[in-house]
């Protein structure tokens, strides 16, 4: 009924070694040859995979909105996994923030907006920087690659 083609993969593109350490628990080798062969493989990045980050509606408390729980948490990661890691390091051009959608996007921007204002004027890692939201196209359009001590950071802020 359904007429199925046999392919051979030969080469991976752009993934990291992550990836391709966890597809090859899945990977089929030839009957006659039980080792697979080793990929080439193509812009091949060093380093840690994306965290992610799952929180619990009942966090929130009265008064609070599920976009400002949803900020926290957002800025949470940023000191967690970059500000603390990376003490100093500008992340202009460096973060970005990317969501489903862009009435999602829209709706989260303030409450994000607050977050960031709050933990800069508090002690930490991120006391005294500024930050701005920028789209991709703005981001990329900017010939800087970091900002020095003291310059506005843009984070970038955006859809898929």
């Amino acid at each position: 009924e359904y007429e199925m083609h046999e392919m051979r993969l030969e080469e991976v593109i752009r993934s990291t070694k992550r990836i391709v350490a966890g597809a090859a628990a899945f990977q089929i080798g030839d009957m006659e040859n039980r080792e697979a062969p080793i990929l080439p493989r193509c812009n091949v990045p060093d380093g840690s995979h994306l965290p992610t980050y799952i929180f619990d509606r009942r966090e929130l408390r009265g008064g609070s909105t599920l976009d400002g729980l949803y900020a926290t948490k957002v800025v949470d990661a940023m000191v967690d996994k970059v500000a603390h890691l990376f003490p100093g390091l500008s992340l202009h051009n460096r973060l970005a923030v990317i969501v489903g959608d862009g009435d999602f996007r829209d709706r989260l921007r303030s409450a994000f907006c607050l977050e960031l204002e709050s933990r800069v004027k508090r002690d930490g890692p991120l006391c005294g920087r500024r930050f701005k939201l920028v789209s991709a196209r703005d981001a990329f359009s900017c010939l800087k690659s970091g900002s020095g001590a003291g310059e506005e950071e843009w984070i970038v802020y955006d859809t898929v």
